[in-house]
């Protein structure tokens, strides 16, 4: 399996959002690279509805890391629909810290 670059993600969201979205639906990213993906992905544009698909679909990753990315990128895009799944995540993800930063988002955007 390859490993990413973060400067790849970055370039992938500005210049083929839809490429980074099938990277992170595909489920063939290690955890690490998973977790920069979907934080990379709340900076796409004009994806909304297939970002937003992305983040429901990874909210619920085996890995806390990769769910506290998720929370991170949800922070970066700010609408009403990330704030509802960072409700989600502060009242319902196993991980304390994971709870901690969807709070910490909240309280920010």
């Amino acid at each position: 399996m390859c490993i990413f670059s973060i400067s790849k993600f970055e370039y992938l969201a500005k210049n083929n959002p839809q490429e980074l979205i099938t990277l992170i639906k595909d489920g063939l990213l290690e955890a690490a690279d998973l977790t920069f993906a979907i934080e990379i992905a709340g900076r796409i544009k004009g994806y909304d509805i297939e970002v937003m698909e992305v983040f429901r679909l990874v909210m619920t990753h085996d890995s806390a890391y990769v769910r506290e990315g998720v929370v991170y990128g949800l922070a970066q895009i700010g609408n009403c629909q990330a704030k509802e799944l960072l409700r989600q995540l502060n009242e319902n993800d196993k991980s304390p810290e994971v709870r901690q930063a969807a709070i910490d988002a909240l309280e920010v955007i």
